[in-house]
C-alpha cells in the first residue's frame, strides 16, 4: 500500500483510509479480510447515534484506534450501554478523556453529579452529607472555602482517573505479549532514523477489575483488558503498534495478532468518527508536508524552481544596473523668500523709491496670505479686510492702514517714507498673528 518511492508524512496521524507511514489503512484492510463470517461495519456518525440501533440478538467488537479519544458525554452513556450488553470495546489511542475513566469506574450519574459541582458555584441537594455538615461547624464567612475546597478535591480525584501517565521519553521501547511472550521493539521514525517521542504507559483505576495483556520492557502496562458489566473493554496506549510501517515487520504483525486474538467473535465495528482531535492544533514538523521539500524531491518541479530563482537573479541585476538615478530634489530659490523682500527694500530705501517698495512690501503680503489662508484673489478689496478683520481683531486699526495704503501703491499714488516703514511693520505683525 506504500510508495516506497515517494516522499511520506511521518507523524503519527492514525487515519483509517490512510497510506502514510502512520496511518491504519494496512490494519483496517486486515480487519475487513479476517472478520468473523464477512460481518465487518464502517462507523462515521458518533457512537451514541448509532449503538442504540444495532441488533440487541447479536454481540458486536468496536474498534477505535484513534490519535485523540475525546467522546461527549451521549457517546460515553452509549459506550457504557454498549459495554454492559456483553459487547467489546478495543480501544488504543495517544491520549484518552479522563471523562471516559470515571464513566467506565462509576457509572453517568458520577460523571453528570461531578459536572455540577464543577461548574456551579451554589450548593444543591446532591452536595455529600459531610460538606453540608461542614458548613454547619464554620461561620457564614468561611462557607465558601468548604465548597471551593471540596470542588478542589473533586477536580484532582477526575485528574488522578486519566488513564495514561508519562513513561519515558526514548527513541524506542520493548513490548511484551503476556501470554504468548512475543517481544517487538517500537520506534518513532522519519524514514530510518529514529527520534525522540514521549511513551505513555496505562494506568487502572483501582475500582476496576482488569488483566494484563502487554507490558513494556519495565513491566509497566501498555494494553490491558477490563471486565465491565457483561462485555469487556481492551485498551492500549501504544496505537503505533497498528500502524502501516509496523505491520510491514513480520514480528509487529504477529504481536498485533495476538492482541485481536483477544476480541471475541463478533461482528466487527470499525470507529471513523470525527471528533475533536488536538493534532489539529499541533505543528507537524514532517519535512514531507513541506511544499519546497515536495517541489524539490521531483526532478522536473527542482529544475524549474532553479530556473525560476535563477531568471528573478539576473531581472534583479540587470534592474539594478539600468534603473534611472533619483531625480534630486532642488530647494525653492532663495529670492522669494522673506530675506529677499527685506534686502530688496532696504536698496529701494536708499534709492527713495517708495511707491515700489511699498508695491514690493504689499505684493509679498498678499503672496503669503494666498499660500497660508488660500485667499484666491490678487485684489485689494473689502472681502479681504472683513477676513482679516476677523481673523485678527485686536489689530483692526492696522489692518484698515494696510488696505489704504495697498490701495495707494497698487494706483501708484506717492507715499512717504514713514508710511512705508509703518506698511512694513504692520504686514508683518498681521501676518505673525494671523
Amino acid at each position: 500500500m506504500m510508495n516506497q518511492g515517494s516522499r511520506h508524512r511521518w507523524y503519527e496521524s492514525l487515519h483509517a483510509e490512510g497510506e502514510e507511514p502512520y496511518d491504519l489503512g494496512i490494519f483496517k484492510e486486515l480487519l475487513k479480510e479476517n472478520a468473523f463470517g464477512g460481518d465487518f461495519d464502517e462507523m462515521s456518525l458518533p457512537l451514541n447515534l448509532i449503538i442504540d440501533d444495532l441488533d440487541s440478538n447479536k454481540t458486536y467488537s468496536l474498534i477505535s484506534v484513534k490519535s485523540h479519544f475525546f467522546p461527549d458525554t451521549a457517546e460515553l452513556a452509549a459506550i457504557n450501554r454498549f459495554v454492559d450488553r456483553g459487547n467489546t470495546l478495543f480501544l488504543s489511542s495517544k491520549q484518552i478523556s479522563p471523562l471516559f475513566a470515571l464513566a467506565i469506574s462509576f457509572g453517568m450519574d458520577s460523571l453528570h453529579n461531578a459536572n455540577k459541582h464543577i461548574n456551579n458555584d451554589d450548593l444543591y441537594s446532591y452536595v455529600p452529607d459531610s460538606v453540608l455538615e461542614a458548613y454547619e461547624t464554620v461561620d457564614w464567612d468561611k462557607r465558601d472555602s468548604v465548597f471551593q475546597s471540596y470542588k478542589s478535591s473533586l477536580i484532582h480525584k477526575i485528574e488522578q482517573l486519566d488513564l495514561f501517565d508519562t513513561l519515558y521519553t526514548s527513541f524506542s521501547v520493548t513490548l511484551k505479549n503476556k501470554s504468548t511472550g512475543n517481544k517487538i521493539r517500537l520506534k518513532h521514525a522519519i524514514r530510518e532514523d529514529s527520534i525522540f517521542k514521549r511513551w505513555n504507559k496505562l494506568h487502572i483505576p483501582a475500582n476496576l477489575n482488569y488483566k494484563s495483556l502487554a507490558n513494556f520492557s519495565g513491566g509497566e502496562l501498555a494494553f490491558a483488558k477490563i471486565r465491565k458489566g457483561n462485555g469487556q473493554i481492551i485498551v492500549g496506549s501504544v496505537p503505533m503498534v497498528f500502524t502501516n510501517y509496523n505491520l510491514l515487520r513480520k514480528q509487529n504483525f504477529y504481536f498485533c495478532n495476538d492482541l485481536l486474538a483477544e476480541l471475541p467473535q463478533q461482528t466487527i465495528l470499525f470507529d471513523e468518527a470525527k471528533r475533536f482531535n488536538l493534532d489539529a492544533f499541533t505543528p507537524k514538523a514532517s519535512l514531507g508536508k513541506s511544499p519546497l521539500s515536495f517541489i524539490l524531491s521531483q526532478q522536473a518541479l527542482r529544475w524549474a524552481w532553479f530556473t525560476l530563482l535563477g531568471t528573478l537573479l539576473i531581472f534583479v541585476i540587470f534592474r539594478s544596473r539600468r534603473k534611472q538615478r533619483i531625480i534630486p530634489i532642488l530647494k525653492p530659490n532663495v529670492n522669494t523668500t522673506l530675506a529677499y523682500a527685506k534686502m530688496l527694500g532696504s536698496l529701494q530705501l536708499k534709492e527713495k523709491n517708495n511707491v515700489a517698495k511699498g508695491r514690493e512690501i504689499f505684493l509679498h503680503f498678499m503672496q503669503h496670505l494666498r499660500s497660508k489662508n488660500r485667499w484666491q484673489s490678487k485684489e485689494v478689496n473689502e472681502e479681504l479686510k472683513n477676513i482679516l478683520i476677523k481673523l485678527v481683531p485686536q489689530m483692526e486699526k492696522e489692518i484698515q492702514l494696510v488696505m489704504y495704503m495697498g490701495h495707494k501703491v497698487d494706483k501708484g499714488s506717492p507715499i512717504s517714507d514713514l508710511e512705508v516703514i509703518r506698511l512694513f511693520n504692520y504686514t508683518q505683525r498681521i501676518l505673525e498673528k494671523i
